[in-house]
């Protein structure tokens, strides 16, 4: 388990954090104890991470309703939109790739948006552990600066080391981290040889 002080000092390196109240939270149904703990004890308030393409976004309590649009409802007629599981919560978004809250095991899951149906993958064990991740990737992005792409647009292969050195600090997997960057577009086909 990654502490609280682990999540916002990592989360904090890329916005604010705020500890934010309940009623901040504005959907139809009531938030899952994790969810709600995690925003009174961590609070991100729209945070944007850099990643290799677009940004990593982390919405705020009183923005995360609005989140679901486009996945759970539809933005502008409120309908609800068929296949969207209701045990699931968009918690963050990489462009229109949602990561998902699951009500049921509270772990996140990770789609990519316009591929059909949602075929969502298990990818961090924890809100905490996909902070913390999408925190250090973010730190290595904005470390590489200039150097983060060759000149194909391919991650330079030292930054991608990096990353899985930061990151096997706190999941003691490689082949997880291995897994972990391979989905977030961080494999073979992005790496500059």
């Amino acid at each position: 388990m990654i502490s609280t002080k682990k999540v916002i000092e990592s989360l904090s390196k890329h916005g604010t954090c705020k500890q934010q109240i309940s009623e901040d939270w504005n959907g139809n149904f009531e938030l899952p104890d994790k969810l709600h703990d995690f925003y009174c004890s961590v609070g991100p308030i729209n945070i944007n991470i850099n990643g290799y393409g677009n940004p990593y976004h982390l919405p705020s309590l009183k923005e995360l309703w609005n989140q679901q649009a486009g996945y759970r409802y539809n933005g502008i007629t409120n309908e609800r939109i068929p296949h969207w599981q209701d045990n699931w919560i968009v918690v963050a978004s990489e462009g229109a790739d949602p990561f998902i809250y699951n009500c049921d095991d509270s772990k996140i899951y990770y789609a990519q948006h316009g591929a059909g149906n949602w075929n969502v993958t298990e990818l961090f064990a924890s809100i905490e552990e996909m902070v913390v991740c999408l925190s250090v990737i973010g730190e290595v992005v904005n470390l590489a600066d200039d150097d983060f792409l060759d000149d194909d647009f391919l991650i330079n292969r030292q930054w991608v080391e990096k990353c899985s050195e930061k990151l096997n600090t706190f999941i003691s997997s490689k082949e997880k981290v291995e897994f972990i960057l391979d989905q977030l577009g961080w494999g073979e086909a992005s790496i500059s040889q």
